[in-house]
This record gives C-alpha cells, structure tokens and sequence, in this order.
C-alpha cells in the first residue's frame, strides 16, 4: 500500500455531505469526530476557511465517565443510547440503570443528569466553532447555514443545540453520492471522512493514474530527469 495523495480532512467530509449549491450560498461544514472538531467554512464554491478544535466526542464521553463514576464503555454507551445535548429535548426523565461492578448494587443514572454533563461540553465546542466562523470573516455570509456531521453529531439533540446557538439553519450532513453495495451501512455521520476520501479516490483518479505513470518514468535515469525539466522551461 502506498499512499496516493493527501486530503484535508474538512475537504474529505465536504466531499460527501455537501451539494455545490451549499458551497456557493455559503456554507460551513462542522465534523465532530472522536478527538477533534473540524471546521470548514466555503462561499462562493470556494474553501474560504479551515479550523481543527481539540474538543470532540471523545472529551463527552470522558466528562460522562468521571462525572458519573462509571466505566469506558459505559459512558460511551450512555452517550449514544441515552445521552442527549438539549435539555428541553427531554420529557420524561427515565433512569438507566446500569449493572454494578465486583457485586456491588446496581447504579441508576437519570437523563437529566446525563444531559447535565453532555451539554455543557457540546456547548463549549459550538462557541469554540463559533469563534471561528467570526474570524473567518463569513459568519454572517451562511446563508445555507450549518451542516453538522461525524459520529459527535450523532448524539441526540445536537442540532438543536446547534440552532439555538448559531440561530441560522442546521441540518445533519449524511454521506451521499453512492449506489449499490454497503450504501445503506455507509449512509451515516460517522462515515463522511472516508466516505469522502472514497469519492475523491473515484472523482480524481484519472490525474492519479496519470502522476504515477509520471513518476514511473521519470525515475528512470538521472538524463529522463534533465529531459523533462528542460521541457518544462
């Protein structure tokens, strides 16, 4: 395996989750993954502004773990079953128990207080992703709004926090483009990044091809190396 070529991240899920009409209203792209949360703002169709925020998924489900006192898999279970990231979203506060450890008892944990840990810090990431947009120059330019995806998005509540924050228009971005084959098990948040690098691979690959062969024979001697730099001149 060698590698071909390298892709921004936010490009990559843009690649997937958003149509060129998006990119020419304009538009940012919100990619809460595991570690980081990405930010890609296009206007115009053109990349205007790119972001990385080290806060993700994955400071959610810690907060749940030490805030809880519970378990990895736990917390992380709580947060994609249970877990939501707007208080007003919850109606009835049923507890989730969850089984206790070396024999001890049971241990239940109400959605409140569940939400009460998960929102403050989706609220953090979005204020972050807010100041971003501000120095991007565009934040008032987004007339298609926000598209949330990555698997961080997924948490229940998410884009209505969004909403509530940013006050424009926010939608769920889920991977498109493709047909037949695992379509419906890649038709998620959580797959736009290679979903993305997927369609980049197929959109270019033409040029890819053309580089290797490219490369292949210009490495043949050190005089195939003048040649083509004197043709190039």
């Amino acid at each position: 395996i060698k590698v071909s070529d390298v892709v921004l991240q936010q490009l990559a899920s843009s690649y997937a989750t958003l149509v060129d009409e998006e990119k020419e209203l304009g538009v940012a792209l919100v990619d809460i993954g595991g570690g980081t949360t990405d930010v890609a703002v296009f206007e115009d169709g053109v990349l205007r502004h790119t972001a990385s925020i080290p806060y993700a998924g994955n400071h959610v489900t810690q907060d749940l773990r030490k805030g809880l006192g519970i378990l990895q898999d736990q917390a992380e279970m709580l947060k994609h079953e249970h877990g939501n990231a707007y208080s007003k979203n919850i109606i009835e506060d049923e507890p989730v128990v969850l089984p206790g450890i070396a024999g001890r008892s049971p241990v239940e944990i109400s959605k409140e207080n569940i939400c009460r840990i998960i929102q403050p810090r989706m609220e953090e990431i979005f204020e972050l992703v807010a100041d971003e947009l501000k120095r991007s120059g565009f934040s008032k330019q987004l007339a298609a709004g926000i598209v949330l995806t990555g698997g961080g998005a997924m948490i229940k509540g998410t884009s209505d926090l969004a909403q509530t924050m940013f006050s424009m228009p926010v939608k769920l971005g889920i991977p498109f483009g493709f047909s037949g084959g695992l379509v419906q098990e890649i038709e998620h948040p959580t797959y736009a990044t290679c979903a993305g690098l997927a369609l980049y691979a197929y959109r270019y690959r033409d040029k890819a091809q053309d580089d290797d062969n490219e490369n292949e024979s210009s490495s043949g001697s050190v005089f195939q190396a003048i040649k083509k730099w004197m043709k190039q001149m």
